[in-house]
């Protein structure tokens, strides 16, 4: 069964509780790093973007609520509980300037002045490259 990142939203709300809308989206979007550096797979399909606040599933931002996370393997669930851990008590605000600090999304903007709106993918082998050199 394949994993969607609403699958991964729901693991992250029912495992850290109510979040605004800018925080899923940066654990969501290290879920993925995580996972991309622990098996050289990608966790869910959907494209990342490089906006304006930091990377952005878009397929996330228009559908925030509902379901349950039971199409996570052990597998999966083994690499997100560390991300939890590390990240999931940061703000909306720390996450997002982490983010900023990072090449792959630094990488998207190029070009772009600070407040314009951007569309380019983050891609799985942009986040690869990256975050393998990393300490987590």
């Amino acid at each position: 069964m394949s994993v969607t990142v609403q699958d991964v939203a729901n693991y992250v709300l029912e495992n850290v509780g109510p979040m605004t809308s800018v925080k899923l989206q940066k654990l969501c979007f290290y879920a993925q790093v995580w996972t991309l550096v622990a098996t050289g797979q990608v966790l869910f399909p959907e494209p990342i973007k490089g906006w304006v606040h930091g990377p952005v599933i878009p397929a996330l931002r228009y559908r925030m609520r509902g379901g349950v996370s039971a199409n996570l393997t052990a597998q999966q669930i083994a690499v997100l509980g560390p991300v939890l851990k590390k990240y999931g008590g940061l703000t909306a605000r720390q996450l997002s300037n982490l983010t900023h600090r990072e090449q792959p999304w630094i990488d998207s903007r190029r070009g772009l002045a600070p407040t314009e709106a951007g569309n380019r993918e983050i891609t799985p082998s942009a986040i690869r490259e990256f975050y393998s050199r990393q300490q987590f």
